[in-house]
């Protein structure tokens, strides 16, 4: 299903879970374009500037999310990055709402990713996948297009590993 998705985009798709208080890469399927990014599996990754770890705060119990959420250190990488409770918080909830969560130059200069939740057995957050592109190529004019495709192969991969529950439109 990553082949598929880095197929259809062109680019490069991750999978990865939440380990304590930081994402892991798991898995990747480098993008096809002569310039793509490649990140080495076991890269450890901060909740607040990635889109799959906004998806990990997201799908958290309240209790775990707030100690999680009380021992980031919201450190600035970029202009773009989030460095408050509450501005996390604001993206906690539009990634709940949305079902999907975008990470727009808050990690580095240059690079979007969009990312959906993998779900198991009774819709429990079991990972993410993701895309990672650059901003010339991913403009905020497609992320809305691109987060559709991106959760089509999310909710693909979560009815192999036991999702049963379908979204409703």
């Amino acid at each position: 299903f990553m082949r598929d998705l880095r197929d259809d985009t062109m680019e490069s798709v991750f999978a990865g879970v939440l380990v304590g208080n930081e994402g892991v890469v798991l898995e990747q399927c480098e993008g096809l374009h002569p310039f793509s990014f490649r990140i080495s599996p076991g890269l450890r990754f901060s909740l607040h500037t990635a889109a799959p770890g906004k998806l990990f705060l997201a799908h958290l119990e309240t209790k775990k999310r707030n100690k999680i959420m009380d021992g980031l250190k919201l450190n600035k990488l970029t202009p773009n990055t989030i460095t408050t409770k509450e501005g996390l918080e604001k993206e906690i909830l539009k990634a709940s709402q949305d079902g999907y969560a975008v990470d727009y130059e808050e990690e580095f200069k240059g690079q979007v990713c969009v990312g959906a939740p993998v779900l198991g057995k009774n819709a429990k957050l079991i990972g993410s996948i993701w895309i990672v592109a650059p901003t010339s190529r991913l403009p905020k004019s497609k992320i809305s297009e691109t987060a559709k495709r991106v959760m089509e192969t999310a909710d693909k991969i979560s009815q192999t590993l036991g999702n049963q529950f379908r979204k409703v439109a």
